[in-house]
């Protein structure tokens, strides 16, 4: 009997451990996300946007605890998000109005606001995707 208790005991961890789909696990998966982000472009594959008023002028942080801040220059911006797979929101963003904005950033200022997916490639680069093919590109800063 005792040898039964034991046999089952020992499935069940090994099931539990095979089947776990806990927040440790996903913590793990989103290791790669945290940190610092610089924006180097929005768009497509056959049509990207990048130029010297968005390179190295604006980024986001991520932290574990699910909130992130940054500058998407000259605004600072700070927030909350949520990921749970590859889905991604932003559940809440603030930002500063300092002045006017680049056009281009001003865009994507208004498209994180509607990010649903990321996708993390090689661990350094990172795109938010606002629309089925439409991202925006980020470089992991070192």
């Amino acid at each position: 009997m005792k040898k039964k208790l034991v046999l089952m005991m020992s499935m069940l961890l090994s099931f539990g451990q095979f089947c776990s789909c806990s927040s440790d696990n996903d913590e793990e998966v989103h290791l790669d996300l945290y940190g610092s982000w610089s924006i180097i472009g929005y768009g497509n594959d056959l049509e990207f946007h990048t130029g010297d008023n968005i390179v190295n002028t604006s980024k986001l942080t991520f932290n574990p605890d699910g909130t992130f801040n940054g500058v998407i220059f000259p605004n600072d911006v700070f927030g909350k998000y949520e990921c749970d797979g590859n889905n991604f929101s932003f559940t809440e963003i603030f930002s500063t109005k300092l002045g006017a904005v680049d056009p281009e950033l001003k865009y994507i200022d208004y498209q994180l606001r509607i990010v649903k997916k990321y996708r993390i490639l090689s661990g350094s680069e990172l795109r938010l995707y606002y629309e089925e093919d439409n991202y925006i590109k980020f470089n992991k800063e070192r």
